[in-house]
């Protein structure tokens, strides 16, 4: 048998978050006899607290390892332990997430030796700070390849997007881009084993309800201002509408005093916090909104990984109509494309879904086909696989 391929993928904790599932997902689909798995947070102490990810538990089921550094505040130091870490283990690929990883990663791998490194890009720039933006720049001549999550994160980086697939042969260009897994045949199990009545009650409402989901950060840019807004204007026609809101962020008071300004109550409106349970909540709710509220200049997330897993659960989905989501979403097929930041659009769409069951699962049964088709992580594994295996041989 030939040697396994070792790689470690390096991120700068394991706070909620969907590049933190995106790592532990890919982790845990990639073939086992083909490939060493590590996965390496930069941070200790959210371990401790944080109770949304058992990063330590999932490898443990999956078979990869997990490896937590420690939370020396010397970034100089931090850079010499992580670079003792990887000349230990010696992977073959380091795998890099989120920024502060990348400039940690790329310095201590290069001092290690290692040449072949990937930096992945979940966000734009627009979002980091200059300081940032100019050493990843500087980092990025050093490394192997950069992925982006999505064409429009490409097109900001580099000024063209490029594909990779599984049936790519060669690589010719030091940036691709491809689209976050979702993982298809456990929602099909989530739905089929949960109880309805008993997780929503747990949400703090119950069966009776229409449901609407929104999943994110508290941002201003994330739109549950909006959401919040359309859903008092929807309640004057649906009486039984309930906004779930599940994330945290510096938002959150702001969004509080807005539902009490427009008259909503706490069964109305519910504020669930980071979740871990995403998948279970995605298997009990009707109706998932992800219109965003970014500046005109933005353009990076057509659709988020949470947009797609709710796509997994069959569910009808709303999304804002940014640059690329027609690649993803075609409109009242398999999902509704709307005007980003109109409340009264977003109203009308929400008072739509909520009175016709047929039109929720056409559209729910049109998202989950095409997860199916294109973004399964059976099917994104293979692709990263196939990365790994050229990488490996260069």
């Amino acid at each position: 048998m030939d040697r396994k391929i070792k790689i470690i993928y390096l991120i700068n904790t394991f706070l909620f978050g969907g590049a933190q599932k995106m790592v532990l997902d890919l982790a845990t689909y990639l073939d086992k006899n083909k490939f060493a798995v590590t996965v390496c947070s930069l941070r200790q102490d959210d371990l401790k607290t944080n109770k949304y990810y058992d990063a330590q538990r999932v490898a443990a089921q999956h078979g990869f390892d997990f490896v937590a550094m420690s939370d020396k505040r010397n970034t100089l130091v931090r850079i010499y332990d992580l670079f003792v870490f990887l000349r230990k283990v010696k992977p073959d690929i380091v795998h890099c997430h989120l920024p502060w990883s990348v400039i940690l990663g790329v310095i201590a791998a290069r001092l290690a030796g290692i040449r072949q490194i990937i930096i992945h890009e979940h966000n734009t720039h627009k979002f980091y700070s200059f300081k940032v933006r100019w050493l990843t720049k500087i980092l990025r001549k050093f490394v192997r390849l950069t992925i982006c999550y999505s064409p429009e994160v490409e097109q900001e980086i580099f000024s063209r997007c490029n594909f990779f697939s599984s049936a790519t042969e060669k690589l010719q260009y030091n940036s691709y881009t491809i689209f976050n897994g979702v993982d298809l045949e456990g929602a099909k199990i989530i739905q089929a084993k949960i109880d309805l009545e008993a997780k929503r009650q747990s949400l703090g409402t119950d069966a009776g309800k229409t449901v609407v989901l929104s999943v994110a950060r508290l941002l201003p840019w994330k739109g549950q201002a909006n959401l919040i807004r359309a859903l008092a204007i929807a309640l004057k026609e649906i009486k039984n509408l309930v906004l779930l809101i599940a994330g945290g962020g510096i938002e959150e008071p702001n969004l509080r005093q807005l539902a009490k300004d427009l008259g909503l109550n706490n069964d109305q409106v519910i504020f669930l916090g980071p979740r871990g349970d995403v998948p279970e909540i995605l298997a009990v709710i009707d109706i998932f909104s992800s219109v965003l509220s970014y500046p005109p200049d933005f353009s990076s997330e057509s659709i988020g990984l949470s947009t797609l897993e709710a796509m997994a659960f069959a569910l009808p989905v709303i999304v804002g109509d940014y640059q690329g989501v027609e690649k993803i979403i075609q409109d009242k097929v398999n999902g509704l494309v709307l005007a980003p930041n109109d409340k009264q659009q977003l109203a009308e769409a929400i008072i739509d879904l909520a009175k016709n069951l047929v039109w929720r699962q056409t559209l729910g049964n049109g998202a989950r086909a095409l997860i199916a088709e294109k973004f399964s992580w059976s099917q994104i594994s293979l692709i990263y696989q196939n990365l790994y295996n050229l990488i490996a041989k260069n």
